[in-house]
């Protein structure tokens, strides 16, 4: 099912990317693809998966081959097969990703933590990025957030509080998104809150979670920085 079938045919069936795959070093990677042109490359964030591009990709398709993939523990990829979860991995992913598809260049549009693994990949592979494209990227020169990712390596994220918050996201996810997402909870179409939910698996999604969150290190991530020759917006 293309991603147009799926946004005008109701009641909502499983988000598509289940039904292309391909078996990377890292792990099972699903995806979407449509559309024809110059390869573009969707980098979702956390507690996501390529599902949350699906108002973007019909627009896109009608100037890009666009290709939203599931990164290794979320939506309908399988789960890391070495390593841990992280920046690192997934922007090793994408590579591996680009490797099996016989990508040379790419543009890439990335999301709140996809930015940093994007970020990671243009600065290890700067001749396979034509342009970069950041929506709300986590900022390494933020006091904020180094603040939280000092805590968050301290604490380890433990079970005893992951666990119920990915259990509860059913009651959670509509309070967050009303309240926290979505400045008109009128825009909040019928399928995002089971859309997201369908990309949650507690025995993936907990340990994924907890090891992105305390691994990510924002001065590795402001270090690299330089190493960005494409274009970014």
């Amino acid at each position: 099912m293309s991603v147009a079938e799926w946004n005008s045919t109701p009641p909502k069936p499983l988000w598509p990317s289940f039904e292309r795959q391909v078996e990377l070093p890292i792990g099972k990677t699903c995806f979407v693809e449509a559309g024809q042109g110059f390869p573009l490359v969707l980098v979702h964030g956390l507690m996501a998966y390529s599902f949350s591009w699906r108002k973007n990709i019909p627009a896109l398709a009608q100037h890009f081959r666009v290709l939203a993939l599931d990164l290794a523990g979320c939506g309908h990829s399988g789960v890391l097969r070495q390593g841990t979860y992280g920046v690192e991995a997934w922007s090793r992913q994408v590579e591996e990703f680009l490797d099996a598809l016989g990508l040379s260049t790419v543009h890439l549009l990335a999301t709140s933590a996809g930015g940093a693994v994007a970020l990671d990949f243009a600065s290890r592979c700067g001749d396979r990025v034509g342009k970069l494209a950041l929506v709300s990227p986590p900022n390494p020169f933020s006091r904020r957030v180094v603040y939280l990712s000092k805590a968050y390596a301290r604490t380890g994220l433990p079970t005893l509080l992951l666990n119920p918050l990915v259990a509860r996201a059913p009651q959670l996810l509509p309070w967050v998104f009303r309240h926290r997402f979505y400045s008109d909870p009128a825009r909040i179409t019928p399928e995002t809150i089971p859309g997201y939910l369908e990309g949650l698996r507690v025995e993936v999604t907990v340990p994924m979670l907890r090891q992105a969150i305390c691994g990510w290190n924002p001065v590795v991530m402001a270090s690299r920085l330089s190493r960005v020759r494409a274009p970014v917006l």
